[in-house]
């Protein structure tokens, strides 16, 4: 049970890494 929670916030965590980068590159192009 913990280690499935720890995987959602691990690809949780992954997502927002992936939507700041997404939005860091939107603004500075």
């Amino acid at each position: 049970r913990f280690q499935e929670l720890s995987g959602t916030r691990v690809s949780y965590v992954r997502l927002m890494a992936t939507l700041s980068a997404l939005i860091k590159k939107r603004t500075s192009a």
